[in-house]
């Protein structure tokens, strides 16, 4: 993986590749010189640009695009999601911030990317347009060597109570953590070779201790939900040039120490708070919303007796279930369209929180930054003797495209849980 030297929008250069997606590639840039009109973001110290790596599908069901069209409009986002960087952009500014806070948000904007990047991989793929934002990995110009950056994925911090939960799972969803079975799920696969200890459970709770045991367990077994910047470079978070070194920068005599550091970084903000509230706008969980979506462009003249629903009230070992919430739940909504739809942004809204990344870059505080209480895209937080800023990132609309794949993982993480449950009971 690298990426080839660029000149791009108005003389920022763009060399340092900081991490891809499975979407996006994100690359670091330095301005060349003076008198760039970077409009809004002009005083960026350090840019960096996000590139999707494959354009939406152009064969989209136009009855999914059309019902996109209507559900986020009445959210304000008017945007063509065809157009998906300004769209996203939108989506951020006036569906987003309102919600978690505009403090948290690096102001963006879309750019030409002339010539375009090249990120070599499995294949080479040219991107040709970005979104250019403030670095969130790294602070003022003159902090670069001194800030360490925590980027933690949290995943979804609660728990499923909807009674539209299927009567065999509710036992699961109702106890654990989606990504605890997700870990089920992916040891069976062999995705990863040991379950991690990390339960966003523990992180959202507020609990100093819980909080102190969620960060300690990613440190020890990161996978892809926390990564590591010196200076503003993706590390190996693990060994003497990882978290060692991160203590080493902010004067921290342990890995347990700098944990402590970014648990009251995230307790003095309280931006997991937040970030919980998005997660748990829509009350209905997945199942529900994906028969909502396609009893609205007219899947299935009957959509509530779908076969996935009417197979759904029988478990395999025979045991029935109680489906009447179901019913009740598609009742409900069944002839009001604007319930509807705000039944399915509020999903959307939640799914783009359950994926983002929070990114906490600190440094050492010399007393001369300029502060306040909290963090902002210009202005540095204190907490003891860190100075600290907070950006949450990858806050992109979640496509109605998704609600299948998000339903077939879902069925698939249950399906593996109760395998699992079933050797552990010797059934």
């Amino acid at each position: 993986m690298g990426s080839k030297p660029q000149t791009t929008f108005d003389g920022t250069i763009f060399t340092t590749f900081k991490g891809k997606g499975n979407a996006n590639a994100v690359f670091g840039g330095t301005l060349s010189g003076d008198g760039h009109d970077h409009g809004d973001l002009d005083d960026l110290d350090h840019p960096v640009v996000r590139s999707r790596l494959r354009a939406r599908p152009s064969a989209r069901d136009p009855r999914l695009a059309g019902l996109e069209a209507r559900m986020w409009s009445r959210r304000g986002v008017t945007q063509d999601l065809g157009n998906i960087d300004d769209a996203h952009i939108q989506y951020a500014e006036t569906v987003v911030a309102p919600l978690l806070g505009t403090q948290y948000l690096a102001r963006a904007r879309r750019v030409a990317l002339d010539p375009p990047l090249r990120l070599l991989g499995d294949d080479i793929t040219f991107v040709d347009s970005g979104v250019i934002m403030a670095d969130g990995t790294l602070l003022a110009k003159r902090l670069k060597e001194r800030v360490v950056c925590i980027e933690i994925k949290p995943k979804f911090g609660g728990l499923v109570h909807c009674a539209t939960v299927h009567g065999r799972h509710r036992h699961l969803k109702k106890s654990t953590s989606r990504y605890q079975l997700h870990q089920v799920l992916k040891l069976q696969q062999g995705a990863i070779d040991r379950v991690s200890a990390y339960d966003p459970l523990d992180l959202f709770s507020g609990d100093p201790e819980r909080m102190q045991a969620a960060l300690e367990a990613l440190m020890d077994v990161p996978q892809n939900n926390l990564a590591l910047f010196l200076g503003g470079d993706r590390v190996d978070p693990v060994g003497q040039t990882g978290i060692e070194a991160a203590c080493a920068v902010l004067e921290r005599d342990t890995s347990s120490h700098l944990a402590a550091t970014v648990r009251d970084v995230l307790v003095h903000e309280g931006v997991l708070d937040k970030l919980l509230q998005m997660q748990t706008l829509c009350e209905y969980d997945v199942h529900a919303v994906e028969l909502l979506c396609r009893g609205l462009i007219g899947d299935s003249d009957d959509y509530k007796h779908s076969d996935d629903y009417k197979h759904s009230d029988q478990s395999d070992d025979g045991t029935t279930y109680d489906c009447t919430a179901m019913n009740a739940f598609l009742d409900r909504v069944a002839g009001d369209e604007s319930r509807r739809l705000d039944v399915l942004a509020d999903y959307c809204i939640a799914a783009t929180a359950k994926d983002c990344s929070i990114l906490v870059a600190m440094t050492l505080d010399s007393g001369n930054s300029p502060t306040k209480q909290g963090t902002s895209p210009r202005q540095l937080g204190i907490v003891g003797d860190i100075a600290y800023r907070v950006t949450v990132v990858d806050l992109d609309i979640k496509p109605l495209e998704k609600l299948a794949a998000h339903k077939r993982l879902d069925l698939d993480i249950l399906r593996a849980n109760n395998a699992n449950d079933d050797i552990n009971s010797g059934r």
